[in-house]
């Protein structure tokens, strides 16, 4: 969706706090290019029961600049979470939303924003397909 947009600088002064060094996914791998980014991240993430969406974002060590990813649901464009920056070489495992969309398969869609330190660069946006799990006892 185009009318998704950015959300400020706000949180791109912060750095997740729970983002790892390393990798989950993407490995060593060729460097990427200035102008270019390279996105790993789960397309396929579930929301359980306590909140947490396993996102898998990894900012590989080889990009040039700090992400943050963005959750929105398909249907409405609301926010559902996010992170905070995210810098290369280190990834966040899971995302805490703010919003728990009805339990089901739904589509969403995931917004990476690029910074070259605090400036704005840059984004992507993916088509995703999130899974709610249903809460127990509903």
């Amino acid at each position: 969706r185009d009318d998704v947009e950015s959300r400020g600088l706000g949180d791109v002064y912060k750095r997740q706090v729970n983002a790892r060094t390393g990798s989950l996914k993407a490995g060593g791998g060729e460097p990427v290019e200035a102008g270019f980014y390279q996105a790993v991240f789960n397309q396929a993430p579930t929301l359980a029961p306590d909140g947490s969406c396993s996102i898998e974002f990894e900012n590989p060590e080889t990009n040039h600049y700090n992400a943050r990813l963005a959750l929105y649901d398909g249907a409405t464009g609301e926010l559902l979470g996010s992170t905070h920056r995210v810098d290369p070489g280190r990834y966040v495992e899971t995302l805490r939303l703010d919003t728990a969309p009805p339990a089901g398969v739904r589509p969403a869609l995931a917004v990476i924003e690029l910074f070259e330190g605090k400036t704005p660069v840059g984004s992507l946006k993916f088509e995703v397909t999130l899974t709610v799990a249903e809460k127990e006892g509903g």
